[in-house]
């Protein structure tokens, strides 16, 4: 029986030991495919004559949204389009303060010139038209339709601001593909490597005896911000936090617009009960709030900004713990 206990102990430490080192491994793709992609969003602004900004709030925003834009689908598919809901409104609270907040602290400040006080109130009124619309308990496929025509006019509205000359560079139609490619690939191995990332570290926490919730809560947090974390993070350590920015304002456009409208079209959203999304609402109301009112009052987003919006982010992991025991 002693030996039989030994040689589990001995498999589970080698298990662990296995997902530590893939861990590892999976976070220094992580890592690596952020840093690919800051420099080929460079380039591809560059060739396309538009800002960093507009190129990472459209291209960027768009892949890391990825994850939420395939959980809408399905839950829309599988008749539950309220899981959608729920993940969107925790995704967007999370870039407008986990992520921005981080970002602004390794960045110490993020100038703001390149948001026009009509980009952030245009972002604001973009992130509350569905809370708007489904103030009547449902989100049909009619108004999911005019979300994603919303999305679509303001994104045209965005790429038809080129810079009037176009950094040249010595770009080459050849050189645009190859990093067009080198930004496909970089998308697709951010998103598997942070996959892994979550998996692997719930596998750790499972075998260290880490409570379900806790693994659920950092979990879902991670699963839904860690492609924009890591590469908000990336593009601050680069001197490049236009890309930041644009990524994180862009991912809160793409969730609200356009993956609601979409998921809407599968299958309407029916509220059945507010007060079960009420807490998220509420937060993520504050949260729209606190950023725009920071990017329409200054020009530049310091620690003190920073602190902020960690603040909110903390007390609203604080009171979901709260609401969920």
């Amino acid at each position: 029986m002693l030996g039989n206990i030994a040689n589990v102990f001995s498999y589970t430490s080698q298990n662990l030991i296995v997902n530590i080192i893939l861990l590892v491994s999976a976070g220094l793709i992580l890592v690596g495919s952020s840093g690919l992609l800051v420099r080929t969003l460079t380039k591809l602004s560059s060739y396309l004559g538009l800002s960093q900004f507009i190129i990472s709030f459209i291209l960027m925003a768009f892949a890391t949204s990825l994850p939420e834009l395939f959980v809408g689908i399905s839950s829309g598919l599988r008749g539950v389009p309220t899981l959608s809901l729920g993940d969107v409104i925790g995704a967007n609270i999370v870039n407008l303060t986990l992520v921005m907040g981080i970002a602004i602290f390794l960045a110490r400040k993020i100038k703001t010139e390149s948001i026009t006080k009509g980009g952030s109130l245009y972002m604001f009124i973009i992130s509350i038209l569905p809370l708007i619309l489904l103030i009547d308990g449902v989100l049909s496929r009619a108004e999911g339709a005019v979300l994603i025509g919303v999305f679509l006019i303001y994104a045209i509205r965005l790429v038809s601001k080129k810079k009037k000359i176009r950094e040249e560079l010595g770009k080459e139609k050849k050189n645009f593909l190859l990093n067009a490619v080198l930004f496909v690939l970089g998308v697709f191995l951010l998103l598997v490597s942070a996959n892994f990332v979550v998996n692997f570290a719930s596998d750790i926490a499972i075998q260290l005896e880490i409570p379900i919730f806790l693994i659920g809560l950092v979990g879902v947090a991670l699963g839904t911000s860690l492609p924009e974390l890591v590469f908000g993070a990336r593009a601050v350590i680069s001197k490049l936090p236009e890309l930041s920015l644009g990524d994180s304002m862009g991912s809160v456009v793409i969730n609200s617009a356009l993956i609601l409208g979409v998921v809407a079209l599968i299958e309407p959203i029916r509220i059945t009960s507010f007060n079960a999304i009420l807490g998220g609402v509420i937060f993520l109301l504050i949260s729209l709030i606190a950023f725009t009112v920071m990017i329409r009052t200054s020009k530049r987003l310091s620690w003190k900004e920073g602190t902020l919006l960690l603040f909110i982010y903390i007390l609203f992991i604080v009171t979901q713990i709260y609401i969920k025991r």
